[in-house]
């Protein structure tokens, strides 16, 4: 068994969807999925055809983002006004 075996497994975030704090769940390992099975999450690798359809996706969702960035910077500074610590 390799370190790098040891030292990857499924890592949680905090985010927040819709104003309701959310867990979700991810994998570090290269070309690794969560899957949910009844409350019992496992890493399953990732068919080829997913991996390269998930990098198109991605890349298109990039670029889409792209043009709408600026409104999403100005509708964040508005809420960290709101929200001063």
């Amino acid at each position: 068994m390799k370190l790098k075996d040891i030292t990857e497994a499924i890592k949680r975030k905090r985010v927040v969807k819709k104003g309701k704090p959310y867990v979700k769940f991810t994998s570090d390992r290269e070309g690794y999925k969560i899957v949910n099975d009844n409350g019992h999450r496992t890493e399953v690798k990732m068919p080829y055809a997913e991996i390269r359809k998930r990098a198109k996706a991605g890349k298109r969702a990039a670029r889409k983002r792209k043009g709408k960035q600026s409104a999403i910077n100005a509708m964040r500074k508005r809420s960290m006004k709101m929200h001063t610590w």
